[in-house]
């Protein structure tokens, strides 16, 4: 924990040589202008005044300035500029591709903790003399990529191509899948 709160502090540390921003409303930071967005439809929720305008139209936007989807955020439109709320809004649509990834790296971090359990269970002498260590059997997932790719891209997809017809073999879905 203690060396993943150093490698932050010191990736912050360099963010100004690494990143160009420009100020919107004030703040540099993008988190706060997010969070400004937030609190601030959440504060105009309930506001009578927003109430009277047109429903099929945005609160205070035009209707070619916003996007439809999200669009409780546009009752920040009374203190917030329009590209901040469209900024909250982009963020929003990366949430369900964050849950995805997610589900990734907790399968992907798997691995490393199932290999190094089993492996201390296991004989892994060779020899008399040469032990392997358990916290060295999650190198071998690497390894059985770095052997099993070629022997996918050479041997499995023009077979595959023989029987689709494809160029690439299968498609791309078909190869996630």
């Amino acid at each position: 924990s203690v060396s993943m709160l150093l490698a932050l502090f010191l990736f912050l540390l360099g963010t100004k040589t690494y990143r160009f921003t420009t100020e919107r409303g004030g703040k540099k930071n993008p988190f706060a202008r997010i969070g400004r967005v937030f609190v601030e439809a959440i504060k105009n929720r309930r506001k009578t005044d927003l109430d009277t305008y047109n429903t099929n139209e945005t609160l205070l936007l035009l209707p070619d300035q916003n996007s439809k989807q999200w669009r409780f955020l546009d009752r920040a439109a009374i203190s917030c500029d329009v590209v901040e709320i469209e900024e909250a809004k982009a963020v929003l649509r990366l949430v369900p591709i964050w849950m995805t990834c997610l589900v990734y790296a907790i399968v992907n971090a798997q691995s490393p903790t199932l290999f190094t359990k089993q492996g201390a269970t296991m004989d892994r002498s060779i020899s008399p003399g040469l032990v392997v260590p358990a916290a060295t059997l999650h190198c071998f997932v690497s390894l059985t990529i770095v052997i099993f790719i070629p022997i996918y891209d050479r041997l499995l997809i023009p077979i595959a191509r023989s029987f689709t017809q494809n160029p690439s073999g299968i498609t791309m879905l078909q190869r996630i899948g």
